[in-house]
């Protein structure tokens, strides 16, 4: 069994319909948010669960999104909340190695912590407003 066909079965069985996108990663759809598990990494117990584009950035409050981008990392253990390329867009992603075996266990904790990084960096906004 390939990692990709190990992504999909396992979403199959927790009740998700996934896609293959062109690259070879998975998207599914989760409390109404797209989710990718991406599998291009050269190793094959690696992967990672991401939250692409949930919060768009406004110019004037780059640097209150930055910090509530490193408080939010810092709080949830191999999390990452970041902005992309462009300043535009935050992600999440949580970056796991796992077996086969493993898999499905790795993978429920990635998506929670990855589900919770995005009220969690709400919530660190929210907070960075009220000190300025």
């Amino acid at each position: 069994m390939t990692r990709q066909d190990l992504v999909v079965n396992t979403l199959q069985e927790m009740g998700y319909r996934a896609t293959v996108d062109n690259d070879g990663d998975v998207l599914f759809r989760c409390q109404m948010k797209y989710f990718y598990v991406l599998l291009n990494s050269s190793e094959d117990a690696y992967y990672s669960v991401m939250l692409p584009h949930f919060y768009k950035v406004d110019e004037d409050e780059v640097q209150i999104v930055l910090a509530a981008c490193n408080k939010t990392t810092r709080e949830i253990r191999a999390l990452k909340t970041y902005l992309d390329s462009e300043y535009k867009f935050v992600n999440s992603s949580f970056e796991f190695y796992a077996t086969d075996e493993s898999f499905k266990f790795e993978f429920e904790k990635a998506l929670a912590a990855v589900t919770r990084a995005s009220s969690m960096f709400a919530e660190r906004m929210m907070e960075i407003k009220s000190l300025a």
